[in-house]
Formats: C-alpha cells, structure tokens, sequence
C-alpha cells in the first residue's frame, strides 16, 4: 500500500471512494490509455480495463485520473466511476464542432516546454497558461535547447514577461544544463506533465529526469526546424525523486476550451486596468474612458501583448457561442420525434382518447 500512496493517494481520495458506498471497489490510478484500454495502478498491481461508453467527452477517463473499478473472479476489471478531478487539462479538439479534449487529470504542474528557434513562441506559452491555471494546475515553463541560444536570459524575460509569476527554467538535456534545478521540483507525489510542440525535447527530457532511456526520442529536422512525433500515447511514470511524470504526444494545436479563468493569471496587468474602463462591458476599441487604450498610448502594456490578449478573449467568446448553437441544435432534434408522435393520426380501430 505504500507504493500507491506514493502515485498521490491521500485521506481526501479515501473520502471521494469512501462516499461512493460500494465495498466492493477499489481504487486505481490511470497511467495509459490505449485504444480504449486503460491501464491501472491498483493496490493489487497493475491492471487494464476496457472503456464503457461515456456519457460525456469530460466523463471518459484520462491520465492521471482516480478511478473505482470492480475485479470479477477471472480477474476482469471493470470501470465503475471516475473520482472526481482536482484538475483537468483540456483542449479544444481539432474541427469544425465544439467538442472538448480532455489530455491529463490531476496534475499539479503543467511544465510547458518550447524550445530555442523556430518553436520560441511566448504567445503559445500565454495560451498553454491560460488553460492550465484554468484547470487548477499550476503552469511551470521550460526552455529547452539552451545551449543553441545566443541570449539566453533575453530568452527567459521574454517567457516571463509572457506568464507573470510563472518559474522558467532553461535547460539542456544533452549537457545537463540547468537540470539540477528542475530536479529540485520534483516532489514526492507531485505529479508533472510535459507539454508542447512536436521535437521540442519532451521525450528527452523527461529521460533525463527518470534517469534511463524510457521513452523514444527524435531531433527538430534543421531545414524547417518542424519536429516528428515520437511519443504516441499519454503514460504516467515514476521518477527516482518518488515524483509521478506524463510525457504527451507534441501539439500542432492548442485551441481553448472555457478557460476564461485562466486569462487573468496570464494577464494580469490587463485584467487590473479593465476594472478601471468607464464601462463595465467595455470591449476596449474606441469606447471613451478606456483605462486599457490609455495604457497602449502611454506605453506601459504592450501591443502585442493586447493583440494576444485579444486574441484569446474571442476565441473564447467563439468557442461559447458554438458551444451554446450546439446544444440548442441537439435540444431541437430531441423534440422532432415528439413533435412527429403528436401531429401522427391513431391507428384505425385505435383507441383516440374519446370518452
């Protein structure tokens, strides 16, 4: 048992369990998910289960997740529910509906990795911040690739002027550069995923970290600087300091989903001068006694820092309203077939309901 209490189990998920009143479950940690397989960390070992139909994208269980499954005499393991969540990293999925996607549940630490060149993008890092502190993890960024850096330390303000108050770490894998204090995070029961573009060094990090090649790795190809994907599959593992790491798959996208919470961590010099708008519902255009067009005139925020801002903000605002259309398009098609049930005729012989 004390091996499980090391993936993170405490009296406070005794109490979710406990709450759910069946003696016959136990409880499990999520470490995979495979093609409708989920694989567990259980008191009694590993296990795996098949998925059941979920009666939500939010509801399907995720890495990281605390489940209550129920073993049959063959050994059989069946999912019985999913505990509720501390945090739950989510995205928008790619297309056209508004659909969620949820990555990782019960992390404590979101290590948001970009890389030195091509990847280097603040405005992406502001987006992954956005969602994780919306989720109720705390963002942690890493810079990777150090050594091919000129500047580094330009580098480093630049990502924290991006996520105010958020610890950047630069590192390099291949020298060890840097990761003596990453090491340091890496506490007992706390649990960490990577996340971020395709060949940004994840994998090797993350090998780095645990101290053996666990997982595949693969460079950024040098004439455009775009990286192959190597890891396939979410997987929780545990590191040497008792720590409990996720390696990702590497992101193309990152669209947000109802992560309004989340902005003004990320923006929070923003946030504070829309208080100060004349209008409540100021959009921040042309309204007079804009608090945040006389901040972009004088200088101390900047524009490109509004633009995301922005940026974000509408998408968001998209988002829901797509989200709301959605619903009512599915409210609608559930009322056709009562609709149709009302205007049909009884059958002949039928009895019509007539005294």
């Amino acid at each position: 048992m004390d091996d499980f209490v090391g993936l993170g189990w405490d009296e406070k998920w005794s109490a979710e369990l406990a709450a759910l009143g069946d003696g016959s479950v136990t409880p499990a940690r999520v470490v995979g998910v495979d093609r409708g397989r989920v694989d567990l960390w259980s008191p009694n070992g590993p296990r795996s289960a098949w998925l059941a139909a979920a009666t939500g994208e939010l509801e399907t269980p995720v890495v990281g997740d605390w489940v209550a499954y129920r073993e049959s005499e063959d050994g059989t393991a069946t999912l019985v529910r999913v505990l509720p969540r501390r945090s739950l990293l989510v995205r928008r999925a790619a297309g056209r509906e508004p659909v969620p996607q949820p990555l990782v549940a019960n992390v404590d630490f979101v290590l948001i990795t970009t890389a030195v060149g091509g990847d280097f993008s603040p405005r992406r890092v502001e987006r992954y911040a956005a969602a994780t502190w919306a989720g109720g993890a705390e963002p942690v960024i890493v810079l990777s690739k150090v050594d091919l850096a000129e500047d580094v330390d330009a580098l480093v303000r630049e990502l924290r002027a991006a996520v105010p108050g958020a610890r950047v770490y630069p590192v390099s894998a291949p020298s060890g550069r840097g990761l003596e204090a990453l090491v340091a995070l890496l506490s007992p029961g706390k649990t960490f995923v990577l996340v971020g573009s395709s060949g940004v060094g994840k994998s090797t990090l993350i090998n780095h970290l645990l101290g053996e090649e666990r997982f595949a790795t693969s460079s950024i190809r040098e004439h455009d600087e775009t990286g192959r994907h190597t890891t396939t599959r979410r997987e929780l593992v545990k590191a040497p300091s008792g720590a409990l790491l996720i390696d990702t798959p590497g992101m193309r996208e990152f669209g947000l989903w109802e992560a309004d919470e989340g902005l003004p961590s990320v923006f929070p010099e923003i946030e504070a001068l829309t208080a100060r708008c004349r209008f409540r519902d100021c959009r921040h255009d042309n309204e007079p006694g804009c608090a945040v067009r006389d901040a972009l005139r004088a200088g101390t925020i900047s524009e490109a820092r509004f633009a995301s801002y922005r940026a974000l903000r509408a998408e968001l605002e998209q988002a829901s309203g797509a989200l709301r259309e959605r619903k009512d398009r599915r409210a609608i098609r559930g009322r056709r077939p009562e609709a149709r049930r009302a205007r049909r005729p009884p059958r002949s012989g039928s009895d019509s309901g007539d005294e």
